[in-house]
């Protein structure tokens, strides 16, 4: 799911986008378009979605055009490498993550790789969240931990993890605003709130 203002939403499943609206306090359908049936994550940035397709990132127009095959991952042999992306707040940077990998991918917006940030203990990445202030988050539900990027992008720190009552962390949000970060954790079906600093 991605925002794509503030009053419209999209969701990404079985081969179709489909845009909701939220009008007089209720959510209403909007419309539909088509997209690759392996598609599970995406982004939007400047009229454009940014779509995952293990392994490919491809770039579509809001009506649903593909306009370019940014991203393909030649080395990934069967493996989940692309399955979530988000993009930064000013569109400079693409990221990049899937299940069967420990790090986060850094591409240009034009989908060139410029670098590949790996953490020895991120298992089954699935979160990955860019926050207003530009602070990029991933959590993985194999591992119990939440890392975030530098703003170099040389290393994944983490912020959070079991000691922190963290288990099987699925999506991670910070709030805009407030220094509390959200965790949905798969295992437990519970949600985690953190106060960060």
């Amino acid at each position: 799911m991605c925002a794509i203002g503030d009053t419209e939403n999209a969701v990404v499943t079985n081969g179709q986008v489909h845009f909701y609206f939220l009008q007089d306090g209720s959510l209403r359908s909007g419309k539909l378009i088509k997209v690759h049936k392996q598609s599970s994550g995406m982004a939007y940035f400047a009229g454009n979605l940014y779509v995952a397709t293990m392994p490919n990132l491809v770039k579509y127009s809001i009506d649903g055009k593909q306009d370019k095959l940014l991203y393909k991952d030649t080395e990934a042999g069967g493996q989940v490498t692309i399955s979530r992306c988000a993009i930064s707040r000013e569109g400079q940077f693409i990221y990049v993550t899937g299940l069967d990998c420990p790090g986060l991918l850094v591409l240009d917006i034009f989908g060139n790789k410029l670098t590949f940030v790996k953490h020895l203990d991120m298992v089954s990445p699935r979160g990955l969240h860019v926050a207003p202030g530009g602070q990029v988050f991933l959590c993985g539900t194999g591992s119990s931990i939440v890392l975030q990027l530098d703003r170099e992008h040389n290393k994944l720190v983490k912020v959070a993890d079991g000691n922190d009552g963290l288990w099987s962390p699925q999506c991670v949000v910070l709030l805009n605003g407030k220094s509390l970060m959200i965790i949905g954790q798969e295992a437990t079906n519970s949600i985690l709130v953190l106060r960060v600093s």
